[in-house]
């Protein structure tokens, strides 16, 4: 991402040197497209060197896979992959998306779920 970030800086530069000059459609277009990209990359940068557990890895979003970790039948310890959301009983994975929305279930009524 780095290095990403040094060649939109350059093509940043090259579109403001580009602009002194004459105003032209393709450096406009150059500049605003590096600039957002710039942006981008500062953003994930940003997200990258923060400490783990401060952001948006925090929460955990319905249908969204997260890890989690659970104990195997040995006892140890392992980290899969879930998700939090429940559908009605017999209804296909399509549902979801057809009908957005998370159902709740009580662990003593999953069998529903």
């Amino acid at each position: 991402m780095e290095e990403q970030l040094v060649t939109q800086r350059r093509r940043l530069a090259d579109a403001e040197r580009a602009l002194e000059t004459k105003t032209t459609k393709k450096a406009t277009e150059e500049r605003r497209s590096a600039s957002n990209k710039v942006t981008w990359l500062l953003g994930k940068l940003k997200d990258l060197r923060r400490p783990p557990g401060s952001g948006t890895e925090a929460r955990i979003y319905p249908g969204v896979f997260c890890a989690v970790m659970t104990m195997d039948r040995d006892g140890g310890y392992v980290i899969v992959p879930m998700r939090y959301q429940c559908r009605p009983a017999g209804k296909p994975a399509a549902y979801d998306q057809r009908y957005p929305g998370t159902y709740k279930g009580r662990r003593d009524n999953l069998r529903e779920f």
